[in-house]
């Protein structure tokens, strides 16, 4: 029996179809809306894709709305006057929020980051190829990074790769490896990703490593190994020392610096996504890079289970969800 909570909670953020007015008649927009809470931008890219690929399911014209909806991108006394989605990307569409305001039909999604079980995107989907290439092809169509960001990143990649050939690495450390979050996939050990790193690079030729991390720590240790081999964008990164008692890496900075932090990270994807080879332990964001590439010679992803916990008060159902999530792999 759902619980009075559940019901409540499905009701306020259900989809709803509305009548703006008489404009558009012949198409229907879908608004898509969310709380992002403390999401990063991997996970927001991943959650869009989501709504998008319901948009396509049911003929609808997206329409991208984090303007109304909190994030930690976003300040409070900015709230409901900037959409975040416009920092990085371009609307879907040539449609905006503006354009909708007397549309005769318009539908706002739920307001939850997935539209329905049929649409959700699991860590592990990186190894279903066919569903990679769906959401590759959702990518490539509806999400496209606006001209100002693509100048940044292409001035930054063309500086620091060249005609190089690189191996890309995506490893994350801090709070991740230090909470160690629930359902989450674990983490690779950094000696670990070295050793294979020496052995591709001899392997498949390549000269140099793109090396994407937010912790210091791990990113001595790479050029410690490695030396003036490893590349990186230049960014803001923290040690487990510096997080401290903090829940988060959100909670060392303020919405202006995570944003700068999230243009860091993007082009760290972007970058990934071009690189002929790529290891990673599995995280939303190398799976963002898995969609935004066209394939690679080689890749490699760490699947060492999620983390759990020991607290049998979770219940069957955060039992089922967990086993789900990471393909029947828990570890304790």
């Amino acid at each position: 029996m759902a619980r009075c909570e559940d019901i409540v909670y499905n009701i306020k953020n259900r989809q709803r179809k509305q009548n703006l007015g008489p404009e558009n008649p012949d198409k229907k927009f879908y608004v898509i809306g969310f709380n992002c809470g403390w999401n990063g931008l991997g996970w927001i890219i991943i959650h869009i894709i989501e709504h998008l690929e319901y948009a396509e399911k049911k003929g609808y014209i997206p329409i991208i709305d984090l303007k109304h909806f909190r994030s930690q991108y976003v300040s409070a006394e900015n709230s409901g006057k900037e959409n975040v989605w416009e920092y990085w990307f371009e609307q879907p569409t040539k449609y905006n929020l503006q354009d909708i305001l007397k549309s005769k039909h318009v539908v706002k999604s739920r307001r939850a980051i997935s539209p329905n079980r049929k649409c959700k995107i699991r860590y592990f989907d990186y190894k279903n190829e066919e569903r990679v290439k769906k959401l590759r092809s959702i990518y490539n169509k509806h999400i496209k990074i606006n001209e100002t960001i693509k100048k940044r990143i292409s001035e930054i990649q063309n500086r620091l790769i060249g005609d190089k050939r690189v191996l890309g690495i995506m490893c994350r450390g801090t709070d991740f490896t230090m909470l160690k979050p629930y359902l989450h996939p674990v983490q690779p050990n950094p000696q670990d990703i070295i050793n294979e790193a020496e052995i591709i690079m001899k392997e498949r030729n390549c000269s140099h490593i793109f090396l994407s991390t937010e912790d210091t720590d791990i990113h001595d240790l790479f050029r410690k190994k490695f030396g003036d081999r490893v590349l990186s964008v230049p960014q803001t990164r923290f040690t487990k020392k510096d997080l401290g008692d903090k829940g988060s890496l959100s909670d060392l900075s303020d919405s202006e610096n995570r944003r700068e932090i999230a243009f860091s990270y993007l082009a760290s994807m972007y970058i990934l996504s071009k690189c002929p080879c790529f290891i990673s332990g599995i995280t939303g964001g190398s799976l963002v890079v898995k969609i935004m590439s066209g394939g690679f010679e080689y890749e490699h992803f760490w699947d060492l289970g999620i983390y759990t916990c020991n607290d049998e008060s979770l219940g069957e159902y955060w039992k089922h969800f967990c086993e789900e999530l990471a393909g029947k792999r828990v570890r304790k």
